[in-house]
């Protein structure tokens, strides 16, 4: 069976969690402000290779801080035009009041210059459980049967007799 990728599929692929700081950020920041603005805000432990999502006040630049193997890393961006626009926060369980926590996909969606507060899903279809092979199998129809043998050739006349009549 022939399965595309879901966005859902692609933000499990990821394997971290992304932390957004909802507040205006001081850009001047470095590493160990960041740091601790990333372990008190979002009470998270900085080496858990989670991403932090920082923005500045005019929300035209972003800095991203991640733990990479050795290191803090650090990844800044400025927009020459426009804003970077991210959801409302919402009350989520288990992240505090000025982090809002992120997909991967929205991230793509939010460095593309997608507006994430007028994004609206549509109305889907959800299974009460999941298909399982023998209803999958059920629906699948029978393969069609194998084509009749194909009748073996005469064998071939004796060389002199070739083209001669009876």
């Amino acid at each position: 069976m022939l399965k595309l990728p879901s966005l859902s599929d692609l933000d499990a692929a990821l394997r971290v969690k992304l932390y957004l700081y909802t507040e205006p950020t001081d850009m001047r920041k470095g590493f160990d402000g960041l740091i601790a603005l990333a372990q008190q805000v979002h009470q998270r432990d900085f080496w858990d290779g989670s991403l932090f999502l920082f923005l500045g006040r005019r929300r035209d630049r972003m800095k991203i801080l991640y733990w990479d193997k050795d290191g803090p890393a650090l990844w800044y961006k400025r927009l020459e035009a426009g804003t970077f626009r991210w959801p409302a926060p919402n009350r989520q369980s288990g992240v505090p009041e000025g982090s809002l926590c992120i997909t991967a996909s929205e991230l793509a969606m939010l460095l593309d210059g997608i507006d994430l507060r007028r994004i609206k899903r549509a109305k889907r279809y959800v299974p009460l459980r999941p298909p399982t092979t023998a209803s999958i199998s059920a629906h699948t129809p029978p393969s069609p049967s194998p084509p009749p043998p194909s009748p073996s050739p005469s064998p071939p006349s004796p060389p002199g007799n070739a083209g001669l009549g009876a």
